[in-house]
Protein backbone atom coordinates (compact mmCIF):
# COMPACT_ATOMS: atom_id res chain seq x y z
CA UNK A 1 0.00 0.00 0.00
CA UNK A 2 2.66 2.60 0.58
CA UNK A 3 1.44 3.48 4.08
CA UNK A 4 3.95 2.67 7.01
CA UNK A 5 2.43 1.07 10.36
CA UNK A 6 -0.55 -0.01 9.40
CA UNK A 7 -2.43 -2.46 11.72
CA UNK A 8 -5.54 -3.94 9.92
CA UNK A 9 -6.12 -5.12 6.54
CA UNK A 10 -9.26 -5.77 4.80
CA UNK A 11 -8.14 -6.91 1.06
CA UNK A 12 -9.17 -8.73 -1.72
CA UNK A 13 -13.14 -9.17 -1.15
CA UNK A 14 -15.92 -9.02 -3.67
CA UNK A 15 -18.91 -7.53 -2.42
CA UNK A 16 -22.12 -7.08 -4.37
CA UNK A 17 -25.65 -6.84 -4.37
CA UNK A 18 -26.04 -5.82 -0.77
CA UNK A 19 -28.33 -4.06 0.89
CA UNK A 20 -31.78 -5.45 -0.33
CA UNK A 21 -33.66 -5.14 3.40
CA UNK A 22 -31.81 -2.89 4.61
CA UNK A 23 -30.73 0.19 2.69
CA UNK A 24 -27.90 1.88 4.28
CA UNK A 25 -26.03 -1.17 3.68
CA UNK A 26 -22.44 -0.49 3.03
CA UNK A 27 -20.00 -2.47 0.84
CA UNK A 28 -17.21 -2.01 3.22
CA UNK A 29 -17.18 -0.22 6.34
CA UNK A 30 -14.13 0.64 8.73
CA UNK A 31 -14.90 3.05 11.26
CA UNK A 32 -14.76 3.39 15.05
CA UNK A 33 -17.64 2.59 17.24
CA UNK A 34 -17.35 6.37 18.20
CA UNK A 35 -15.70 8.85 15.55
CA UNK A 36 -15.21 11.19 18.13
CA UNK A 37 -12.34 8.72 19.59
CA UNK A 38 -11.16 8.10 16.36
CA UNK A 39 -7.77 6.98 18.33
CA UNK A 40 -9.84 3.82 18.18
CA UNK A 41 -9.94 3.15 14.44
CA UNK A 42 -5.98 3.83 12.82
CA UNK A 43 -3.40 2.42 10.50
CA UNK A 44 -6.16 0.45 8.65
CA UNK A 45 -5.81 -0.67 5.08
CA UNK A 46 -8.94 -0.84 2.59
CA UNK A 47 -6.63 -2.80 -0.69
CA UNK A 48 -7.70 -4.46 -3.77
CA UNK A 49 -11.26 -4.98 -2.85
CA UNK A 50 -14.36 -5.01 -5.67
CA UNK A 51 -17.76 -3.34 -4.49
CA UNK A 52 -20.74 -3.03 -7.13
CA UNK A 53 -24.18 -2.20 -6.76
CA UNK A 54 -24.90 -0.63 -3.01
CA UNK A 55 -27.55 1.37 -1.98
CA UNK A 56 -25.39 3.40 -0.38
CA UNK A 57 -21.53 3.89 0.17
CA UNK A 58 -18.77 1.33 -1.56
CA UNK A 59 -16.09 2.13 1.51
CA UNK A 60 -16.31 4.02 4.19
CA UNK A 61 -13.51 4.99 6.22
CA UNK A 62 -12.57 6.82 9.64
CA UNK A 63 -10.39 7.51 12.55
CA UNK A 64 -6.35 8.26 11.96
CA UNK A 65 -4.34 7.31 9.00
CA UNK A 66 -6.49 5.19 6.89
CA UNK A 67 -5.04 3.69 3.63
CA UNK A 68 -8.11 2.78 1.05
CA UNK A 69 -5.86 1.82 -2.28
CA UNK A 70 -6.57 0.29 -5.87
CA UNK A 71 -10.21 -0.07 -5.05
CA UNK A 72 -12.76 -1.27 -7.78
CA UNK A 73 -16.02 0.46 -6.81
CA UNK A 74 -18.97 0.85 -9.56
CA UNK A 75 -22.85 1.17 -9.13
CA UNK A 76 -23.08 2.45 -5.46
CA UNK A 77 -25.30 5.26 -3.84
CA UNK A 78 -28.41 3.61 -5.83
CA UNK A 79 -30.99 4.26 -2.88
CA UNK A 80 -29.47 6.56 -0.18
CA UNK A 81 -28.26 10.36 -0.87
CA UNK A 82 -25.95 12.40 0.61
CA UNK A 83 -22.53 9.69 0.61
CA UNK A 84 -20.05 8.55 -2.23
CA UNK A 85 -18.41 5.98 -3.67
CA UNK A 86 -15.64 6.52 -1.05
CA UNK A 87 -16.18 8.43 2.22
CA UNK A 88 -14.63 9.08 5.48
CA UNK A 89 -13.60 11.40 8.73
CA UNK A 90 -10.71 11.34 10.30
CA UNK A 91 -7.08 12.55 9.81
CA UNK A 92 -4.15 11.23 8.00
CA UNK A 93 -5.84 9.37 5.22
CA UNK A 94 -4.33 8.20 1.84
CA UNK A 95 -7.02 7.72 -0.98
CA UNK A 96 -4.87 6.37 -4.13
CA UNK A 97 -5.18 4.43 -7.06
CA UNK A 98 -8.92 3.96 -6.87
CA UNK A 99 -11.26 3.51 -9.80
CA UNK A 100 -14.98 4.64 -9.39
CA UNK A 101 -17.39 4.68 -11.92
CA UNK A 102 -21.23 4.73 -12.55
CA UNK A 103 -22.67 6.54 -10.06
CA UNK A 104 -26.57 7.43 -10.95
CA UNK A 105 -27.17 11.04 -12.81
CA UNK A 106 -29.13 12.64 -10.36
CA UNK A 107 -27.62 11.42 -6.95
CA UNK A 108 -26.93 13.65 -4.01
CA UNK A 109 -23.53 11.42 -4.30
CA UNK A 110 -19.51 12.00 -5.43
CA UNK A 111 -16.70 9.63 -6.24
CA UNK A 112 -14.48 10.59 -3.02
CA UNK A 113 -16.30 12.21 0.01
CA UNK A 114 -14.34 13.43 2.57
CA UNK A 115 -16.51 14.69 5.54
CA UNK A 116 -16.52 16.95 8.31
CA UNK A 117 -13.50 17.36 9.80
CA UNK A 118 -11.23 15.86 7.75
CA UNK A 119 -7.78 16.67 7.96
CA UNK A 120 -4.68 16.41 6.14
CA UNK A 121 -5.85 13.76 3.65
CA UNK A 122 -4.70 13.39 0.04
CA UNK A 123 -6.34 12.18 -3.09
CA UNK A 124 -4.62 11.01 -5.82
CA UNK A 125 -3.95 9.17 -8.61
CA UNK A 126 -7.58 7.69 -8.53
CA UNK A 127 -10.05 7.82 -11.76
CA UNK A 128 -13.57 8.07 -11.30
CA UNK A 129 -16.09 7.56 -14.81
CA UNK A 130 -19.30 8.74 -15.23
CA UNK A 131 -19.61 10.21 -12.30
CA UNK A 132 -20.29 14.44 -12.13
CA UNK A 133 -19.44 14.83 -8.78
CA UNK A 134 -16.23 13.63 -8.80
CA UNK A 135 -14.78 14.90 -5.29
CA UNK A 136 -17.33 16.87 -2.29
CA UNK A 137 -15.06 17.52 0.46
CA UNK A 138 -17.35 18.86 3.36
CA UNK A 139 -15.79 20.97 6.58
CA UNK A 140 -12.39 19.13 5.52
CA UNK A 141 -8.50 21.12 6.09
CA UNK A 142 -5.44 20.73 4.86
CA UNK A 143 -6.47 18.48 1.38
CA UNK A 144 -4.35 17.83 -1.72
CA UNK A 145 -6.53 16.32 -4.40
CA UNK A 146 -3.97 15.73 -6.86
CA UNK A 147 -2.95 13.41 -10.66
CA UNK A 148 -6.42 12.17 -10.49
CA UNK A 149 -8.39 11.48 -13.72
CA UNK A 150 -12.25 12.89 -13.82
CA UNK A 151 -14.25 11.86 -16.82
CA UNK A 152 -17.53 12.15 -16.88
CA UNK A 153 -19.14 11.27 -20.57
CA UNK A 154 -22.89 12.22 -19.81
CA UNK A 155 -22.20 15.95 -18.87
CA UNK A 156 -20.32 18.57 -16.86
CA UNK A 157 -18.22 18.09 -13.55
CA UNK A 158 -18.19 19.27 -10.18
CA UNK A 159 -15.41 19.42 -7.24
CA UNK A 160 -17.07 21.28 -4.30
CA UNK A 161 -15.05 22.63 -1.32
CA UNK A 162 -17.99 24.05 1.10
CA UNK A 163 -16.57 25.16 4.44
CA UNK A 164 -13.26 23.63 3.69
CA UNK A 165 -9.78 24.93 4.46
CA UNK A 166 -6.58 24.77 2.44
CA UNK A 167 -7.49 22.31 -0.35
CA UNK A 168 -4.98 22.22 -3.04
CA UNK A 169 -6.03 21.05 -6.65
CA UNK A 170 -2.87 19.67 -8.61
CA UNK A 171 -2.51 18.39 -11.15
CA UNK A 172 -5.58 16.88 -11.97
CA UNK A 173 -7.34 16.01 -15.54
CA UNK A 174 -11.15 16.94 -15.74
CA UNK A 175 -13.02 15.51 -19.32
Amino acid sequence: CGCDGLREAVSDNRVARIGRHYTSAVGIRVVSHTDVKWHLCQDNVILHNEIRETPYCGIEFGGLRSCVEKNAVSGVMRVLNDGAAIYGQGRGHVIRGNVVGGIPVGKLAAAYYPDEFNEDCVIEGNLAVDCAWPSHNHKSRNLVIRNNVFVNTTGDLKITTPGSHTVLLEKNIFH
